[in-house]
């Protein structure tokens, strides 16, 4: 899903944001409280040299617990997969830098200071599973969403090969892939949300419009869980 959107933001090059909007103070306040899943990094762009190979890839390639899991009864490739989504991570990283001219970055302007994802089980299966994305971004990617609400803009990507959007009057843009499953986004202050599920985005929307119960003030949310 974040894959999807940030390729809409292709082509960053217009300013079109309130300066006096600020930003969310606790982006843990607007996930709604019974969610399933809740998983938060903060800081991500400390972890990377290079993007897209954290620091500690090689090591972690090294250990036994790695082959122990790529020689399980699973068979699973978790090397050759894990540099597949490195090398399209690269290849939007390119995309991004060239069609903004260099000025806007995966790490440094999207997900690199917060992110979180949270989800609702629907079955057995993960891709079952009601996800939502939520990124603190910087200023230009919060101008880059003012580009997206132009019709213009949407004709474009379209035009273009990209999926088709549309712009809802409550504030959703919706992704329609050709062949794919739609995806849902919306942005509040710096907070930039993309889900799968159009209840999981509208529900958490509410939060930071309205306020609520959210999960970051629940009991069961504990910060810092190391292992």
């Amino acid at each position: 899903l974040l894959i999807v959107f940030l390729l809409v933001l292709i082509g960053i090059n217009a300013i079109e944001i309130d300066p006096f909007e600020g930003g969310v103070d606790d982006v843990r306040r607007i996930v709604p409280r019974d969610v399933d899943l809740f998983l938060r990094k903060t800081d991500l762009k400390e972890d990377f040299d290079e993007f897209p190979e954290p620091v500690f890839w090689s090591e972690l390639k090294q250990t036994e617990e790695f082959r122990r899991l790529e020689d399980g009864p699973t068979g699973m490739d978790v090397g050759a997969d894990l540099e597949e989504f490195a090398a399209q991570m690269r290849t939007i990283e390119a995309q991004l830098s060239d069609g903004s001219g260099g000025t806007v970055s995966l790490l440094g302007d999207t997900v690199g200071e917060e992110l979180i994802v949270a989800g609702r089980f629907a079955g057995r299966e993960l891709g079952d599973t009601a996800l939502c994305a939520f990124l603190r971004v910087s200023w230009k990617v919060r101008a880059g969403w003012g580009r997206v609400e132009w019709e213009s803009t949407r004709n474009s990507v379209r035009e273009n090969g990209g999926p088709e959007m549309k712009l809802r009057d409550d504030g959703v843009l919706e992704i329609l892939p050709q062949g794919g499953e739609p995806a849902y986004a919306a942005r509040h202050r710096d907070c930039l949300m993309v889900a799968n599920d159009e209840k999981l985005l509208l529900d958490s929307m509410r939060l930071a419009e309205e306020g609520g119960e959210s999960f970051g003030q629940s009991g069961f949310y504990i910060d810092d869980i190391s292992g």
